[in-house]
């Protein structure tokens, strides 16, 4: 029968403990009884307060904490608003001239007849790249310098500088162009010609294609060094902190105010409380005056 199958082992291999757990000890009492008699070692001399006795009692008003940390930034000009402003007029202005110059020049290429396939890309895709490019800078110029975080026009600025880089070459090949065109004579191979089926009409629009591209390219460098200028200036005021942004008139300013300062100012705020007080408890006599009830007395007494 012990071998039995389904028969159950001995009850005391069984009990409530956890795997954990000890085992039951009868005498635990008593030996944490001899335990308590027992003389206990004092306790290790503290070296040095682990806390500062000079911290306790004080109010959370009287720390003095720095928002930034003791950061040296350097504040900008206070002229730099003005000259911002002034600088994208005088771009925004060149631009525009750009835009009439490009509109101008993709006109007179579009006339132009008789290129070769590669020359005729060469004089043509500038002039549409320059519109597209002038376009947007009207639209971006033409916003106030605060409509975009000073980071993100530091990064167009830069984007225009790259695009005016790469219109400025092309505007000189066309320039060229047109000049050796200009003053070939009319019965050259290869040389050019116009819609209008005129040779004066012909020479015209030649001519005016090298004075368009001479001044257009002109116009794209000073608006190089412009928007190089821009985005040098928009990069230093991107990291500046934010209470120091001089295109920013109604963020807070770092002022430094005394005590004193602190107090007339409270002082000021308070008499004017207390007067707007006044004066409405006169133009309202309806209005019966605050009752003021001990404190001791909505604790004790009150029912």
């Amino acid at each position: 029968m012990g071998n039995a199958p389904f028969i159950y082992d001995n009850p005391s291999t069984y009990s409530f403990n956890g795997p954990t757990d000890k085992a039951w000890d009868p005498k635990a009492a008593s030996r944490a009884s001899w335990v308590a008699s027992r003389p206990q070692l004092a306790k290790p001399k503290q070296e040095g307060p682990l806390i500062d006795a000079k911290e306790f009692n004080r109010h959370p008003d009287s720390y003095f904490v720095v928002p930034y940390g003791n950061l040296n930034w350097k504040p900008m000009s206070p002229r730099t608003k003005q000259k911002v402003k002034y600088i994208r007029h005088a771009q925004l202005f060149l631009r525009v001239c750009q835009l009439v110059g490009a509109l101008g020049l993709l006109f007179c290429v579009i006339c132009i007849k008789g290129t070769q396939g590669t020359t005729g890309w060469i004089i043509r895709v500038p002039a549409g790249v320059a519109i597209l490019h002038t376009i947007y800078a009207i639209y971006h110029l033409a916003r106030s310098a605060n409509a975009r975080t000073p980071a993100s026009s530091a990064s167009y600025m830069i984007f225009a500088a790259i695009l005016d880089t790469g219109v400025i070459p092309f505007l000189v090949l066309t320039a060229i162009m047109a000049r050796d065109q200009y003053l070939e004579p009319n019965t050259t191979p290869g040389h050019w010609a116009s819609l209008f089926m005129f040779d004066t009409a012909t020479a015209k629009i030649v001519e005016t294609t090298y004075l368009v591209s001479v001044v257009n390219g002109a116009l794209h460098l000073v608006s190089l060094v412009i928007s190089i200028y821009l985005a040098v200036l928009f990069r230093k005021i991107s990291n500046l902190p934010p209470d120091m942004n001089p295109l920013e008139d109604n963020l807070t300013s770092r002022h430094k105010r005394n005590k004193s300062e602190l107090l007339d100012n409270r002082t000021s705020h308070a008499s004017t409380a207390t007067s707007s007080k006044r004066d409405s408890r006169v133009e309202e006599p309806l209005i019966s005056p605050v009752r003021s009830v001990p404190f001791m007395h909505t604790r004790n007494e009150s029912s």
